[in-house]
Protein backbone atom coordinates (compact mmCIF):
# COMPACT_ATOMS: atom_id res chain seq x y z
CA UNK A 1 0.00 0.00 0.00
CA UNK A 2 1.51 3.52 -1.12
CA UNK A 3 1.59 6.46 1.48
CA UNK A 4 -0.86 8.18 -0.26
CA UNK A 5 -3.52 5.13 0.13
CA UNK A 6 -2.78 4.90 3.49
CA UNK A 7 -3.16 8.53 4.14
CA UNK A 8 -6.37 8.60 2.29
CA UNK A 9 -7.83 5.57 4.44
CA UNK A 10 -7.00 7.43 7.76
CA UNK A 11 -8.85 10.61 6.18
CA UNK A 12 -11.86 7.94 6.01
CA UNK A 13 -11.56 6.19 9.16
CA UNK A 14 -11.55 9.53 10.91
CA UNK A 15 -14.53 10.90 9.23
CA UNK A 16 -16.22 8.17 10.49
CA UNK A 17 -16.23 10.15 14.10
CA UNK A 18 -16.56 8.14 17.43
CA UNK A 19 -17.06 4.67 16.12
CA UNK A 20 -18.71 1.66 18.99
CA UNK A 21 -15.35 -0.13 19.11
CA UNK A 22 -16.78 -3.57 19.79
CA UNK A 23 -16.04 -7.48 18.20
CA UNK A 24 -17.85 -8.81 15.51
CA UNK A 25 -18.52 -12.43 14.56
CA UNK A 26 -16.70 -13.12 11.27
CA UNK A 27 -19.04 -13.23 8.47
CA UNK A 28 -18.68 -14.59 4.62
CA UNK A 29 -18.35 -17.41 2.36
CA UNK A 30 -16.38 -20.41 3.27
CA UNK A 31 -13.97 -19.47 0.80
CA UNK A 32 -14.13 -15.31 1.74
CA UNK A 33 -13.09 -16.65 5.85
CA UNK A 34 -10.47 -19.02 4.52
CA UNK A 35 -8.62 -16.56 3.59
CA UNK A 36 -9.27 -14.18 6.17
CA UNK A 37 -7.91 -17.06 8.34
CA UNK A 38 -4.49 -17.75 6.40
CA UNK A 39 -4.21 -13.29 6.38
CA UNK A 40 -4.73 -13.30 10.10
CA UNK A 41 -2.87 -16.78 11.23
CA UNK A 42 -4.95 -17.30 13.69
CA UNK A 43 -9.18 -17.98 14.71
CA UNK A 44 -11.77 -15.74 13.33
CA UNK A 45 -14.22 -14.36 15.75
CA UNK A 46 -17.52 -16.23 16.88
CA UNK A 47 -20.26 -14.75 18.40
CA UNK A 48 -19.41 -15.45 21.73
CA UNK A 49 -16.32 -13.05 21.47
CA UNK A 50 -18.49 -10.33 21.12
CA UNK A 51 -18.80 -10.19 25.13
CA UNK A 52 -15.09 -9.91 25.67
CA UNK A 53 -14.01 -6.94 27.94
CA UNK A 54 -10.25 -7.27 28.31
CA UNK A 55 -7.17 -5.08 28.14
CA UNK A 56 -7.26 -4.90 24.48
CA UNK A 57 -10.71 -3.46 24.01
CA UNK A 58 -10.28 -1.68 27.04
CA UNK A 59 -7.25 0.63 25.46
CA UNK A 60 -9.36 0.33 22.21
CA UNK A 61 -12.10 2.28 23.88
CA UNK A 62 -9.93 4.74 26.11
CA UNK A 63 -7.64 5.46 22.52
CA UNK A 64 -10.24 5.89 19.70
CA UNK A 65 -11.89 9.07 20.88
CA UNK A 66 -8.36 11.23 21.41
CA UNK A 67 -7.07 9.30 17.95
CA UNK A 68 -10.49 10.93 16.45
CA UNK A 69 -9.92 14.25 18.18
CA UNK A 70 -6.20 14.56 17.47
CA UNK A 71 -7.23 14.19 14.30
CA UNK A 72 -9.65 17.17 13.88
CA UNK A 73 -6.59 19.13 15.44
CA UNK A 74 -3.58 18.08 13.26
CA UNK A 75 -5.90 17.54 9.59
CA UNK A 76 -7.65 21.02 9.91
CA UNK A 77 -8.28 20.91 6.15
CA UNK A 78 -10.75 18.21 6.46
CA UNK A 79 -13.92 18.05 8.15
CA UNK A 80 -14.85 15.32 10.35
CA UNK A 81 -18.23 14.61 11.96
Amino acid sequence: MTWGASLEMFFVLSSLGHPNIAIEPSMGTVKQLDAFRRVIHGRLARAEDAGYRGLRMHVARWVTPLVVTAARFALPAHEFS
